[in-house]
């Protein structure tokens, strides 16, 4: 099946990273035609902060103004839900598995992992909306934006394991029990390095150690509440946050070894694998 996020948007950044700006400006504008996509909030974020990414690299503002009106139309729809308190998205699942009990997750949770992109977006929408005039925008963007940035770490950063829980439950206050690389997904973008800044150096220790295996990486940690089968699993598209979290807490020898054990895969089997069990 299609899955917008790794099958079209990580490609889009792909063919930018190799400097093929056309390729990825095509990818991302396949995207923003897609009917029906609005309320999919973990595609939705992305978008708007891989046309960021785009914009950046590329220099192109005529891009960004083509796009701007879809981005417009996704998050508004976004922010008439995010939780008045706090700013956060409440959806059914993280990133990280088809199966939400898999992680422990039942019912309407806050993930980390997609509120982390969510925070991205909002600071992506307040410097659109500043370049193309949108003071509404602007403002929702900037207001929503301040409020995650003062309370993402006190509802997600687990105290006692020195990590980001996967997903909490908004009517408790509780984390579940487990703890999923694809809590550091913001890392992806240059926003969440901001966002995650204050236990940054225990979140890049925690994944250099917990989720560490035998073939190089795991989804979660040995010890937590996840599925048996997630404790063997490497995604190797989230090996970019990884590294990227790796590096910014200064673990030069992670950063190294995390691409590494993709390109140790690579090499055997000639054929880049999103999930290696």
């Amino acid at each position: 099946g299609f899955y917008g996020d790794w099958d079209q948007i990580s490609p889009a950044r792909a063919f930018q990273i190799m400097g093929d700006y056309e390729t990825g400006r095509k990818l991302l504008r396949y995207m923003l035609t897609l009917p029906c996509v609005d309320p999919h909030f973990w595609v939705t974020m992305h978008m708007i902060i891989a046309v960021d990414d785009m914009v950046a690299c590329s220099g192109d503002r005529e891009f960004l103004r083509e796009a701007y009106p879809v981005l417009q139309r996704i998050f508004t729809v976004a922010a008439a839900v995010a939780d008045p308190r706090n700013g956060l998205l409440t959806l059914p699942f993280t990133t990280g598995a088809d199966d939400p009990s898999e992680v422990g997750v039942e019912g309407l949770i806050w993930p980390s992992c997609i509120n982390a992109w969510w925070y991205g977006a909002c600071r992506s929408m307040e410097n659109f909306a500043v370049l193309m005039g949108d003071a509404g925008v602007r403002d929702t963007a900037r207001e929503i934006g301040d409020r995650m940035a003062a309370c993402y770490m006190d509802v997600f950063f687990d105290e006692e394991r020195g990590y980001l829980h996967a997903a909490v439950d908004p009517a408790t206050g509780l984390g579940t029990g487990a703890y999923q690389n694809v809590s550091t997904l913001g890392m992806d973008y240059p926003y969440g390095k901001y966002l995650l800044r204050s236990r940054l150096r225990e979140i890049a220790e925690y994944q250099a150690y917990a989720l560490c295996h035998p073939a190089g990486r795991t989804m979660v940690a040995y010890d937590d509440e996840s599925h048996e089968m997630l404790r063997n699993t490497i995604m190797f598209h989230d090996l970019g946050h990884e590294t990227k979290a790796a590096r910014a807490a200064g673990l030069g020898d992670e950063a190294v070894r995390i691409p590494g054990t993709h390109m140790r895969l690579f090499d055997r089997c000639k054929v880049a694998i999103e999930t290696h069990n």
